[in-house]
């Protein structure tokens, strides 16, 4: 934590029930409107039996309106890391320039390759860590 106390962390779970087919968005995690993101972590279930499944990751305004545009790849594209199970102890830390959220987003997947199948219902934790600003 910072010397003024402004640290933000936001932590949710997604239940994924059917394989992932091309098209399928998932909301990972809410980031509050007035926050500077600067970390981002994932780790997850294995979302595939085999090895197709590919997403990319990016964000969205949460509340529709506003003046954010949506970057559907903002953190990458052509990921693959959901094709097996990723420990939390081993998580993926994605790699990105650090961005103020002026408005409430969620962090998004979008899956691009569909996965062979699933099995059981893995979850899916992301992990986001920014610095409370106030909107501006």
């Amino acid at each position: 934590m910072q010397g003024f106390g402004n640290t933000v962390t936001e932590v949710d779970e997604t239940t994924v029930g059917i394989a992932l087919q091309i098209g399928d968005t998932l909301d990972l995690v809410r980031v509050a409107g007035g926050t500077k993101l600067f970390s981002l972590e994932t780790f997850n279930g294995d979302l595939d039996t085999g090895t197709t499944l590919q997403f990319k990751l990016g964000y969205r305004k949460a509340d529709g309106g506003g003046v954010l545009a949506d970057v559907d790849n903002y953190f990458g594209s052509a990921l693959t890391t959901w094709q097996a199970a990723v420990l939390g102890s081993a998580r993926t830390r994605w790699a990105f320039t650090p961005i103020d959220f002026n408005e409430d987003v969620f962090i998004t997947a979008t899956v691009t390759a569909a996965a062979t199948g699933i099995s059981g219902t893995p979850k899916i934790t992301a992990i986001a860590q920014g610095i409370a600003r106030g909107i501006k």
